[in-house]
């Protein structure tokens, strides 16, 4: 354990809220096999795991075949077949028929697809869809994310443009808040976007930017970040954070981001990196 692993101080209005059970994986998009092994051993393993898949950010013609593609790698890696479905909304009024979020609920694992972002929030937010989510982390499931699926775990929605996935501020700023108080952004350096993030940050002090890069992710268990894959998970702070706190990883670095590699860990709630690798 480093000198960075010095906790400052108590929950705050800088702390990221994280779900008190289960689990949830946010990976930065691009070749996720390696990430889908992890995420089935993380949900109990391919014998008694069963799978929602929502391919809602995907373009809706391609939603289909976008299932289709998951449902695959996932039997490539010898999940059952009949242990994976696929759950779509077009419009948020599909999600009050009754019954709807019964996949959901029998889940053990619920994967959120690629596309754009803010086709999730229009179609899920304020719906039953997120307390179904909910439950499924209060009876220790895993929800994992690639891509756009991984910044829509966040409260504040990175990238949710609806005409352009260029600007990182958009007219969707609201993800699904499953963790608060932070914002993700993906395919990190592989699309030279790692200083885009400092823009939310500043404009949204009290945030904890994530940025994933490609083939990487992020477990969140316990209050805890657990990189993992194969490049780096960039965390920033604001220009406020940085003057108010006295202390802190980022003044150990003497800049706005810390660059984290696979087997890192930080404490998300108080902003402290446990190990660093």
């Amino acid at each position: 354990t480093s000198t960075m692993s010095r906790v400052i101080g108590n929950i705050n209005k800088y702390s990221a809220i994280t779900p008190s059970c289960g689990t949830l994986v946010l990976i930065g998009g691009g070749n996720h096999m390696n990430m889908l092994r992890t995420v089935v051993q993380l949900a109990g393993g391919k014998e008694d795991i069963k799978i929602c898949i929502i391919c809602t950010a995907m373009e809706p013609r391609h939603v289909g075949a976008a299932f289709m593609m998951m449902k695959d790698s996932f039997e490539s890696i010898g999940v059952k077949m009949d242990n994976i479905v696929s759950l779509h909304a077009a419009d948020p009024s599909e999600t009050l028929v009754e019954g709807f979020c019964d996949d959901i609920d029998s889940a053990t694992l619920v994967w959120l697809d690629g596309g754009r972002q803010w086709r999730l929030s229009d179609s899920y937010l304020n719906t039953p869809v997120i307390s179904a989510l909910h439950r499924l982390l209060g009876r220790n499931g895993v929800i994992a994310g690639t891509s756009a699926g991984a910044s829509w775990i966040a409260s504040y929605l990175a990238r949710g443009d609806s005409e352009s996935n260029v600007p990182i501020v958009g007219d969707h700023i609201i993800g699904s808040g499953l963790v608060k108080n932070i914002a993700v952004d993906q395919h990190l350096l592989r699309r030279n976007r790692q200083f885009q993030m400092l823009e939310i940050v500043n404009k949204n002090p009290t945030l904890l930017g994530i940025g994933l890069d490609e083939a990487t992710g992020l477990v969140i268990q316990n209050g805890r970040g657990i990189v993992i894959g194969s490049s780096y998970v960039v965390f920033y702070a604001s220009q406020q954070y940085l003057k108010e706190m006295q202390q802190s990883p980022w003044h150990e670095v003497g800049g706005p981001f810390i660059f984290l590699n696979p087997g890192s860990v930080i404490d998300l709630q108080h902003r402290v990196i446990l190990q660093k690798r």
